[in-house]
């Protein structure tokens, strides 16, 4: 039988231990509370694109995806580079630059370089965290507004143009063998642009092609500016044409300018005259006009009719019928 006094020592010893070790206890448990990690969704809660050296990304409803450790000086999400400026395309022109978007809530393009002058990016995957760094690309465009079915035009370090489209990965949809990719602005289509057709260059000669790299016409040897389902126009120092897909002149005269309305074909000539012409019965349309060297012309097309505008008053209505 344990005698009274021993009882009393082991009573105090415990009374002593709870003593110590209950706020030690405590405090651990209190410790382990405030150094806990503080969940990504409760930081950032500005949701900017850079904070705390890092990228952030969100869906379309706000939830955080995910983050990524930036590197170098400059870093953000990629920017659309359009090189078009350099040639004759008519292309889209937007007049607001922007970020390339995140795709399909996993993948982004990244810039993350001391070179703040770059188009240099990467493809980053944000749900597995893999920086696809040892695949750059020189560019990417998308002409700021989107391209239809996550199609992006890169440009590979050696300078040639591709097209890629992105869904659970990146596939390469035409190869990397050309020197320039467009896309013919639409200005009666919605975003993202219509990507049936590419306007490519390659050693100096042109052609359109379609998604599967069909080549719809012959090699052009003038820099196409803009194309309907007959016929192309081209551009060559300032002077204009128009030409069949196989590549033959339409009309043998050079222009000052030349453009689509419709089937019709807007045309100034060298006398700085603007008429129509109808490619069907393979003649001028309505009346013939005079212009000034500051004159600006637009045409519209009606139900039945072709509206002619100089400096922006109505000068014919053309009847079609």
């Amino acid at each position: 039988m344990t005698s009274p006094k021993i009882q009393k020592a082991s009573f105090i010893t415990i009374i002593v231990l709870l003593v110590l070790f209950v706020p030690i206890t405590g405090y651990s448990i209190f410790l382990k509370i405030t150094t806990a990690p503080i969940p990504l969704a409760n930081q950032n809660t500005s949701h900017q694109m850079f904070y705390d050296g890092k990228l952030w990304f969100y869906s379309a409803a706000g939830e955080i995806l995910g983050t990524y450790a930036c590197e170098h000086t400059y870093c953000s999400y990629g920017v659309s580079y359009e090189n078009d400026g350099s040639y004759a395309l008519n292309y889209f022109n937007s007049e607001e630059s922007s970020f390339l978007p995140i795709i399909n809530d996993q993948f982004v393009f990244i810039h993350d370089s001391d070179d703040l002058e770059g188009h240099e990016v990467f493809l980053y995957d944000i749900k597995s965290e893999v920086a696809y760094k040892n695949m750059p690309y020189a560019s990417i465009k998308n002409y700021q507004v989107g391209l239809e079915n996550n199609l992006f035009i890169a440009e590979n370090m050696d300078h040639q143009f591709g097209v890629l489209q992105i869904t659970f990965m990146a596939t390469p949809i035409i190869p990397y063998e050309y020197d320039f990719i467009g896309i013919l602005a639409d200005d009666t289509s919605d975003v993202p642009l219509n990507t049936d057709y590419f306007v490519v260059l390659s050693n100096s000669e042109w052609k359109i092609i379609d998604q599967n790299e069909a080549v719809l016409t012959s090699d052009i040897m003038e820099p196409i500016v803009t194309f309907n389902g007959e016929y192309i126009i081209t551009k060559l120092d300032d002077v204009f044409h128009i030409m069949n897909y196989s590549g033959l002149p339409v009309m043998d005269e050079d222009f000052k300018y030349l453009s689509f309305t419709g089937r019709y074909l807007n045309c100034v000539n060298e006398n700085d005259e603007f008429y129509l012409y109808d490619f069907v019965s393979e003649s001028m349309l309505g009346s013939v006009h005079s212009l000034k060297s500051s004159d600006t012309v637009r045409t519209e097309l009606k139900e039945d009719t072709i509206e002619i505008y100089i400096n922006e008053k109505i000068v014919e209505s053309v009847s079609l019928t």
